[in-house]
């Protein structure tokens, strides 16, 4: 048994070093290093990506991540897609769709968000649109707010950053358009409002003069339209009703994204948005859907088909690449599981008899101190092994085995 032992040892680490137990432990182990380097990797000093819900929509300055916990803690069920899919379609009560795009949506959008709507009563749709960033906020508050905290060369590093988020919003910003919900007209100067007239449905207890909010574009919306929030001619919040349904137009997020909704003033427009996803529709928690569409989306022409878990079996090279891999690991588990259980070395058979096993179990014995047994166990053995003569029949008195005597 002790040679037995050895032999295992011996088979595992030979197992140990077959090359594809390496791969495999290789391919483990990068995966972790992948999960760990994506879950702990430091964010950016200032995150400014824009509209986004997630781990990155979380720190960022432009973020929705606060809008969604204001949208939970009201009781609805949260998700995010990056497209317009079947699922969504069917299942969201709700949609709230931070543009990425600064031009006005697209035609085929348009129609499919319109088709939604209709197909059911009491939805939603919430559009904001795209001409704000928080990011040159930011960096104008930081340099008021602690004008001695930076030597020389941060505060022209700074400049530098509120100077380009200023002139990339003048850009987007000045780009108009039409659509069939809006028309977007650029403004000759950042608007400041500081007076709200609002619908008696919104009214509530907001002091204007806190308001935070720029409006760089002008947005007037369709005739039919109905105007809910507005600061003397210019429109913050309208709303569009569709059959049953309704669409909520916002001019831009200055007043929803991450940084904006540190203002309490903000908050409490946020909040009366929040509470308008519960006024649509039968009562009870909705399902909300945060849509983040990519710049420049369009959504594909016929019926959308949800995609396949399967469907990476067709795209060349990677299905012959998962072809081999599994074919080396049926190949692994037939040499590593045969059918009659793991295999042994050939060589560890042919250099063990079962005499010395029987030596090493009788010395094993010994240790017990129970030396009657071990004796007649092995002077069994001992008659059973030796040849028998003719005519002797009488019985074997018990003696000593040599074995013992050794």
């Amino acid at each position: 048994m002790a040679n037995g032992g050895r032999g295992m040892s011996r088979f595992s680490q030979a197992e140990l070093r077959k090359p594809l137990f390496r791969i495999i432990a290789g391919a483990i182990l990068l995966g972790l290093i992948v999960f760990l380097v994506l879950r702990f990797w430091p964010a950016p000093e200032v995150d400014e990506t824009y509209g986004r819900m997630g781990r990155i929509g979380r720190k960022s300055l432009n973020g929705t991540w606060v809008l969604g916990e204001m949208v939970r803690r009201a009781g609805h069920r949260v998700k995010r897609s990056t497209r317009l899919s079947t699922a969504m379609k069917n299942r969201a009560d709700c949609i709230i769709w931070f543009a990425s795009d600064w031009s006005v949506p697209n035609a085929r959008v348009i129609s499919w968000l319109e088709e939604w709507l209709n197909a059911k009563p009491g939805r939603l749709l919430i559009y904001v649109g795209r001409h704000f960033e928080a990011g040159p906020l930011y960096w104008r508050a930081m340099s008021e707010r602690f004008p001695d905290q930076f030597d020389p060369v941060l505060k022209k590093v700074i400049a530098q950053r509120q100077e380009s988020g200023e002139s990339w919003l003048k850009f987007i910003s000045s780009e108009g358009g039409e659509c069939d919900w809006f028309t977007m007209k650029s403004l000759p100067q950042v608007v400041r409002p500081k007076t709200l007239k609002m619908h008696p449905e919104w009214q509530g207890a907001i002091d204007p003069r806190k308001l935070e909010i720029e409006l760089r574009s002008q947005m007037i919306p369709a005739k039919d339209a109905e105007v809910l929030v507005r600061s003397e001619e210019h429109v913050l919040v309208a709303r569009l009703s569709r059959g049953e349904s309704q669409i909520l137009l916002v001019n831009n997020g200055s007043f929803l994204l991450n940084m904006m909704l540190v203002n309490r003033e903000h908050r409490k427009l946020a909040a009366r948005l929040v509470r308008a996803i519960g006024e649509s529709g039968t009562a009870g928690p909705k399902q909300v859907y945060f849509l983040e569409l990519p710049w420049g989306y369009v959504p594909p022409t016929g019926p959308i088909q949800e995609p396949s878990p399967y469907r990476f079996l067709m795209v060349y090279p990677l299905n012959l690449i998962l072809l081999h891999l599994f074919l080396l690991g049926v190949i692994f588990a037939m040499a590593r599981y045969p059918r009659l259980g793991p295999g042994y070395e050939p060589d560890i058979m042919s250099r063990v008899s079962f005499d010395a096993h029987l030596t090493a179990m009788a010395r094993w014995l010994r240790r017990s101190r129970d030396y009657r047994f071990v004796q007649e166990v092995l002077s069994k053995w001992e008659r059973i092994k030796a040849p028998s003569s003719p005519g002797r029949s009488r019985a074997h008195r018990l003696t000593k085995s040599r074995l013992l005597r050794s």
